[in-house]
Order: structure tokens, then C-alpha cells, then sequence
């Protein structure tokens, strides 16, 4: 495939339908639709691609987490990338010979990929979930994505990250409204105030599924740079602590502790602030072959941020 050089680092979306060869491409990846989701805290959802056959799921490696995921190679596709076939030998031969060379080969490649890409529509999602990791990592480490914090009398609440529309999810193992809970989210994460990026607010909000089941939703400011991601993901950090502190104090010591000897871990400092002089394709469709071809397709100029709020969801700050 030729890249598309305009001197720009505005995102391109190419419509129409296209053939292309997808092994050896870095790509933002999902599970396919109606599969379990499989992502691990470790996940970017950033990935090699191994093997993508027409009609079917394709294997990817995740570069954050160095585990082969599945995907939809049938689009819609972001791609970042290539890698030379030496490579993906590579990968492919040390895949349970030596996973850890794997993972950091891929981290690697996560790190070089951003910063030549650099900040925008497209990338910030997977600066936001690198973030967000790493807070998983401080405070909960286990092998899930979901920072977990117990409500005494209640249960184990979930706080997630929705990074294409920068959003901290909240699950709660009750069905009923928790004006207690509803009050400390508000004041851990400033619901409502104008302290955040660029003046702009945090919004709360309820939503309750067919089952009954209930979720929280804080919508965050959308950060416009990686500095504004990273001073954004501070301000998460410091509100799960700040539920933590309330809910599980002594966890809260021993966390802050911890952190204070070894130190916050902060990936995205890895990450430069420039970059992106190439705009790189969206393909809403893609029909495989065995070798690659140059798209034939219609480019339009397209930046947007998703909104993904829960339907019914209610306003509460």
C-alpha cells in the first residue's frame, strides 16, 4: 500500500471499498462483534496482525500486552502501520518460546508507533487505555482492566475506562440508585466543576440495563494533546484514590505507599508531543488477498470524537 503524504496530521477516512493484504499491519483493533470481550489490563487494543482471513476472525498480537487477540479483519479498520515480515517471524517464533521478548519487542513497537503518529482522533483512545494501565497496574494490579473498590455493606464496585469516548465507567452490583455513591463519585471526580482541561465540566449520569443491572458514567473532557491526556489521567488517578481513601482506608495507606517508594508508574512520558507529519487511512471495509494493492477509494478529511453515551442514561451533575 502507498501511504497518504500530505504534510498533515488531521485523520483521512478512505470510503468505498477496498483489497488489501492485512498481515504485517499495526492496527487499532475490537473483538469481533459478538464475542466475548478478552481484553486484559495490560491490552492497548494496538496490534500486529498474523494471520486475517476474508469472512473470518484474524489473530493479532497486542503490543501492550504481548497476547494474541482475535479481531474482524472485515473492517472497519484503523491502520498505523507496517512491519517487515522479519518481524512478524520473529514474533511468531518466540510466541511460546519466549513471551517476554515478545512483549517488550511490542511495547517497543506500541512507543515508536505513537510517536511517529503522534496526538489525535485516532491515536488519543490508545494514549488514554495506556494511561489508564498503568493506573490499574498502582493501585488494583491484577490481570483484569477494571480498578476494583469495595463499598462496605454493599459490594465490589468497577471503575473502567471507555477510551474512545473518554469516559470512567462504574459498575455497581446493585440495581437501585445510591445517592451515597452518586456523592462520592461527584466529589472524587469534581463533578461539575471547571477545574479541568480547558474549563470544561465532568458529567455524571445513571443508566440501567434490561437485567437491572446499573452503571455509572463520568464523562471526562476530551484532552487535546498528550500533555492534556496525561494531566487528565492525574486527575482519574486522584479520584479512585480518593475513593479508595473513603471506602477502603487501609488499602489507601498501603497503595500510597507503595507508590511513594517505587514511584507512579507513568508510560505516556515515553511519548513526545510531536509527530503525526502523515495522515494515515481509516478503511470502513476491507476485501482480503493474499498480496497487497494500492486502495481505490474516496478521501474525505474526518475528525470526531464518539459520543457512546448509555441509552436512558440520566443526567446527574
Amino acid at each position: 500500500m502507498t501511504p497518504l503524504s500530505t504534510g498533515s496530521s488531521e485523520d483521512v477516512v478512505l470510503t468505498g471499498a477496498c483489497e488489501i493484504s492485512l498481515e504485517r499491519a499495526i492496527l487499532r483493533y475490537r473483538p469481533p462483534s459478538g464475542s466475548a470481550p478478552s481484553q486484559g489490563a495490560e491490552d492497548l487494543g494496538l496490534g500486529v496482525v498474523l494471520t486475517a482471513s476474508p469472512g473470518g476472525e484474524g489473530r493479532i498480537l497486542d503490543l501492550g500486552s504481548g497476547e494474541v487477540r482475535l479481531f474482524n479483519p472485515d473492517g472497519p479498520v484503523v491502520l498505523l502501520g507496517w512491519v517487515l515480515a522479519s518481524a512478524v517471524e520473529r514474533i511468531r517464533s518466540n510466541l511460546d518460546q519466549d513471551p517476554q521478548s515478545v512483549r517488550r519487542m511490542g511495547f517497543a513497537m506500541a512507543l515508536k508507533v505513537l510517536n511517529r503518529t503522534g496526538f489525535g482522533a485516532l491515536t488519543r483512545p490508545l494514549l488514554l487505555r495506556l494511561g489508564f494501565r498503568d493506573i490499574v497496574q498502582d493501585i488494583d494490579p491484577h490481570e483484569g482492566a477494571a480498578i476494583r473498590v469495595e463499598v462496605p455493606g454493599h459490594g465490589v464496585i468497577s471503575l473502567l475506562l471507555d477510551a474512545d469516548s473518554a469516559a470512567v465507567l462504574v459498575d455497581v452490583p446493585w440495581d437501585h440508585p445510591s445517592p451515597a455513591l452518586e456523592e462520592a463519585l461527584a466529589m472524587a471526580f469534581h463533578s461539575g466543576d471547571r477545574s479541568w482541561v480547558d474549563g470544561e465540566r465532568i458529567s455524571l449520569s445513571r443508566a440501567v440495563d434490561v437485567s437491572g443491572r446499573q452503571r455509572y458514567r463520568l464523562d471526562l473532557p476530551v484532552p487535546d494533546s498528550v500533555t492534556e491526556t496525561r494531566e487528565l489521567l492525574a486527575r482519574v488517578r486522584a479520584g479512585v484514590m480518593s475513593l479508595v481513601s473513603l471506602f477502603e482506608p487501609e488499602r489507601h495507606g498501603a497503595v500510597a505507599e507503595r507508590v511513594h517508594v517505587f514511584g507512579a508508574r507513568d508510560s505516556l512520558r515515553q511519548v513526545r508531543e510531536g509527530g503525526g507529519s502523515r495522515r494515515f487511512p481509516v478503511f470502513p471495509s476491507t476485501r482480503l488477498r493474499a498480496s497487497s494493492s494500492t486502495p481505490s477509494a474516496a478521501i474525505e478529511k474526518g475528525r470526531s470524537r464518539g459520543d457512546g453515551s448509555a441509552a436512558g442514561a440520566s443526567r446527574i451533575h
